[in-house]
């Protein structure tokens, strides 16, 4: 593997230091509340949700229209147990309208306590972490970021059922060789700079721990896997990848990188311009794609 004097470290020690340990919030212990229209005793409480939704304006909201019809339909007394929100939130990822799953987790959770907001949240982050390789992690990122941003920290729930299983021996040398780490480092730490790359992993771990372990993995035993492709390469064709999937964001993070890489303008330029025509050609959606030339390439800021 290739390797370079920009190395940065994230081994999860530093991390673990930063931010306090995951705590499950077991559904045993909440104060369960129905959520199906078709109950017809409510108790008070949950009387009171239903009326608070119901004084809303959505009358010309066509999401929150379709997130009361399918909340009615599942069925499933304990809002900790549905689905509906989890399935709508990958279908929202997924048609990259993740932005809009603030607005789901919301509507989900108006009137309820913390403890079971909390569970909402992570039941809702795992539908998306777990789908995410279906529909790819630029679209995944669209529908958490806005989220993670959105929440207060009290609110955070700090729980990932894998990091949770393997947090005691994340350095392992089976999970992690030494080599695919440094390898993983030193790729990502050129991508963004050597702050911004730990800054953005520390967001990570702080919102959806789980979130970190998937990154850490593509990061060590895909991305920076430079047997076939040069780390340059490699940036082109996650740049095309994400134009194509309609993430524009993280398309110019990656065009960005194909030149932070070792690449050139002209071969940044070369990826985007036959990515766009691709999608031209295929009416895929792609959004406002920054143009190379108005990329700042000196921005070392993270995304946290």
């Amino acid at each position: 593997m290739h390797t370079t004097e920009r190395i940065i470290e994230y081994h999860t020690s530093q991390l673990s230091k930063k931010r306090r340990s995951p705590k499950r919030y077991s559904t045993e212990s909440v104060i369960v509340l129905p959520n199906c229209s078709c109950i017809c005793e409510l108790p008070e409480l949950e009387r009171k949700r239903h009326d608070s939704i119901a004084e809303e304006d959505t009358s010309e909201d066509p999401l929150i229209e379709l997130l009361e019809k399918f909340s009615g339909k599942e069925g499933v007394a304990d809002i900790t147990k549905a689905t509906w929100y989890a399935i709508a939130a990958c279908a929202l990822a997924a048609s990259s309208a993740g932005h809009e799953v603030i607005r789901l987790y919301r509507f989900a959770t108006i009137g309820l306590p913390l403890e079971t907001q909390k569970v909402i949240q992570r039941r809702i982050k795992e539908a998306i972490v777990k789908t995410a390789m279906l529909y790819g992690g630029p679209k995944a990122l669209q529908a958490l970021f806005p989220l993670f941003k959105d929440l207060k920290e009290e609110e955070v729930d700090h729980y990932g059922p894998r990091w949770d299983s393997i947090k005691d021996d994340f350095d392992g040398a089976l999970l992690r060789p030494k080599a695919r780490q440094w390898a993983g480092a030193d790729f990502f730490g050129t991508l963004w700079g050597p702050d911004a790359a730990r800054q953005n992993l520390e967001f990570n771990f702080n919102y959806c721990p789980d979130l970190y372990v998937q990154s850490i993995i593509t990061l060590e035993w895909f991305l920076s896997e430079d047997g076939v492709f040069r780390p340059h390469e490699t940036c082109m064709c996650t740049a095309a990848a994400i134009i194509c999937s309609n993430s524009p964001l993280q398309a110019m993070w990656h065009t960005r990188g194909i030149v932070r890489q070792g690449g050139t303008l002209y071969q940044a330029k070369f990826a985007q311009q036959l990515a766009l025509g691709i999608a031209a050609l295929y009416n895929a959606r792609t959004g406002k794609i920054v143009p190379v030339e108005e990329i700042d390439f000196d921005d070392e800021s993270s995304h946290a």
